[in-house]
């Protein structure tokens, strides 16, 4: 685990794995979602409007999908990460 002192030393070298490495990163730690749901994630399943994503059964390990709530900080992160992905889903 990392203390509070490592987490800001970490994120504020973040982008030095690369910005849309680090927008993820940024979102796995806000989102406490597991990598492969976060790798799974498609635009259509991210409400920008309400602030939500749906991660689908099919993506989570449980088989039990969930909502997850996405503060505007979070949703401006994905909004990013959309321009970086283009056409891609």
């Amino acid at each position: 685990m990392l203390d509070e002192d490592e987490l800001r030393t970490l994120l504020t070298k973040i982008d030095a794995i690369g910005v849309e490495n680090g927008l993820a990163f940024r979102i796995l730690l806000a989102t406490c979602v597991r990598t492969i749901e976060l790798v799974k994630a498609r635009w259509e399943r991210i409400d920008f409007m309400h602030g939500t994503w749906w991660v689908p059964d099919a993506s989570v390990k449980t088989r039990k999908g969930f909502l997850v709530p996405l503060m505007p900080t979070v949703a401006h992160w994905f909004q990013q990460l959309h321009a970086f992905a283009g056409d891609s889903a």
